[in-house]
């Protein structure tokens, strides 16, 4: 049994299309609330700074500020971790998969 709290695990909707996209949302925005407003100030960023998305959630309107958490983290954070003891995965370059991604004007070398 883990013995080093609790963990929260949620399957990630069906109908999300870009992965991406979803994890960068779901981890990067904030909820438009006073505390939270609170907290940027206190890290000295303006709301004037963030874009406010409102969006409908189970019938009810919410505001999210855009990408806001990711403002709240030090500079040089690691927002992953691994355990002791894994290895980390070898990087490779395939122009292949970028190709096929339609990312290839990304890694272009010149």
């Amino acid at each position: 049994m883990w013995g080093n709290g609790t963990a929260r695990v949620k399957k990630i909707k069906s109908d999300v299309n870009n992965l991406g996209n979803y994890l960068y949302t779901y981890l990067g925005d904030i909820e438009y609330n006073q505390e939270n407003l609170e907290l940027l100030k206190k890290f000295g960023k303006s709301i004037n700074n963030f874009k406010i998305n409102e969006v409908e959630i189970e019938g009810s309107k919410k505001k999210f500020i855009k990408g806001a958490r990711l403002h709240l983290y030090p500079a040089g954070m690691r927002i992953y971790r691994k355990s002791k003891g894994i290895k980390k995965p070898e990087s490779f370059y395939d122009p292949k998969f970028y190709n096929f991604l339609n990312f290839s004007e990304l890694f272009t070398r010149n």
